[in-house]
């Protein structure tokens, strides 16, 4: 996804009181900026849904952890994100993608600049433990709800209403939030997946040209260690330069 277009007029209420060549001067600004603000946040959306069901994916997982640990039912958690949050802080440190450390750290950096620019609470995050794996799961369920709940800001055109340095930091929050949401559907599908059984990849195996030999040859389950570090990625392309 790369614009998600919006026109002036849905967010303007100028059209309650008539025009101007003012009002006509600012629409090409308003018309970029509102694009944009809604680009970056439908793309996090998108992406955490995804992480969503990533959660859900695993729910099998965080039942046979109970049993194992023989946690009691009365403590077993139930949400799919808290289920996953104990899984995740399980994995092995050498079974996570390349640098997701840096991309928790990104991540907390705009969340608590963030909290500052808007005045906001910040109690869940004092609960949270920042040298567990879990850590980062923690600041995304807190921007998760932020958004969900309706309290995330609309934000006014700073080319027309100032706050440019609130209006940066939300935007690199919500696009460090989606990298990061990425990288932990990387994570857990690293480490809890059956290999490679659907359809599409058994047809991919029987094409025997170029592409779909180094297909098979190359798009292994070890790849979402680093997929996130090559930009633009594309199995319909050569991948040769992806995985080299």
């Amino acid at each position: 996804m790369k614009l998600v277009k919006v026109g002036w007029w849905r967010v303007s209420s100028v059209l309650d009181n008539g025009f101007c060549a003012s009002d006509f001067d600012d629409e090409a600004s308003d018309d970029e900026h509102f694009s944009n603000f809604a680009t970056a946040l439908t793309r996090y959306i998108y992406v955490t849904n995804a992480l969503e069901e990533t959660y859900r994916f695993i729910f099998s997982e965080y039942i046979a952890l109970a049993y194992r640990e023989g946690i009691p039912k009365k403590e077993q958690v139930r949400e799919p994100s808290m289920m996953a949050a104990e899984i995740v802080r399980r994995i092995e440190s050498g079974r996570l993608p390349d640098y997701l450390n840096h991309a928790v750290k990104n991540v907390e950096l705009t969340l608590l600049k963030y909290i500052d620019h808007f005045s906001l609470t910040a109690n869940q995050l004092s609960k949270l433990d920042s040298s567990s794996q879990d850590y980062g799961l923690g600041l995304l369920r807190y921007i998760r709800n932020h958004v969900a709940h309706g309290r995330f800001p609309i934000l006014e055109n700073p080319n027309l209403y100032g706050k440019s340095l609130e209006r940066r930091n939300v935007f690199n929050m919500l696009h460090h939030s989606t990298r990061l949401s990425a990288m932990f559907i990387q994570t857990i599908l690293l480490n809890f997946n059956d290999g490679f059984k659907s359809v599409d990849y058994m047809y991919m195996e029987q094409v025997w040209d170029e592409e779909g030999t180094y297909f098979v040859d190359n798009c292994q389950i070890d790849l979402l260690s680093t997929v996130h570090l090559h930009g633009e990625f594309s199995f319909a392309k050569p991948v040769k330069s992806l995985v080299g």
